[in-house]
């Protein structure tokens, strides 16, 4: 549904960000948890995909580092890790940081149609 993209409006196409918490109620105690927290509170919030793209970055220089070059993880690059990222910004949601929930992240072809009936009709 790529075409969709054009008519869905520019609030409703931007991603989630991901904002560091003022007060998380612990410290992180694995060392990812603290790098994603820190480079959140150095940066500022990042969109979702960019904070994963990151972090998947650091887990494969991480890898490699610690002997994955091994098992050609080369082939695969920093993608490889891009579904751990994930996995691992949802498990912080609201402990260490917060991913905006706020704005949808694709409109439904129905919203975008009935939208756009309203406002020719006005």
């Amino acid at each position: 549904m790529f075409w969709l993209t054009k008519n869905v409006a520019p609030e409703a196409r931007s991603e989630p960000r991901v904002v560091a918490l003022d007060a998380p109620a612990r410290r992180p105690a694995a060392d990812i948890d603290l790098w994603v927290l820190s480079e959140l509170q150095a940066r500022g919030p990042m969109t979702r995909s960019e904070l994963i793209a990151r972090v998947a970055e650091w887990m494969y220089r991480n890898a490699v580092r610690d002997g994955a070059a091994c098992v050609d993880i080369g082939l695969f690059g920093a993608k490889l890790f891009h579904a751990e990222a994930a996995a691992l910004l949802a498990r912080g949601d609201g402990q260490w940081w917060a991913i905006d929930k706020e704005r949808p992240m694709v409109a439904s072809a129905a919203a975008v149609e009935e939208r756009a009936s309203h406002e020719t009709v006005r």
